[in-house]
């Protein structure tokens, strides 16, 4: 298995460029939610895109979940929403989304 080699060239992902341009545009708060060892992206990999995100004015609060031994971390979403959910629901409040229908 290749670890953190999706979208790249010259070990530098070539998704850097989208993540600098939403940083510098998109005004708003993010949050980032990504879980280690990701079978896609390397840990590495995706630091980089909050401090991209960051660097180019972008107001990012990350968020980076160990899950386990031997768990990819693509699974954060899809599994282990009792680790971030608290999260989400104060990045919402503190931004003060609406989100009654």
């Amino acid at each position: 298995m290749i670890v953190g080699h999706c979208s790249c060239n010259n070990n530098t992902s070539m998704n850097i460029p989208i993540f600098k341009n939403a940083g510098s545009t998109f005004k708003a708060p993010a949050l980032f939610i990504y879980g280690r060892s990701d079978y896609y992206y390397s840990d590495t990999t995706i630091e980089s895109f909050a401090r991209s995100y960051e660097q180019s004015g972008g107001n990012v609060e990350f968020k980076f979940y160990q899950l386990g031994k031997n768990v990819s971390g693509h699974d954060v979403f899809y599994k282990y929403g009792h680790l971030w959910s608290y999260v989400v629901d104060k990045y919402l409040t503190d931004i003060q989304f609406d989100v009654r229908p």
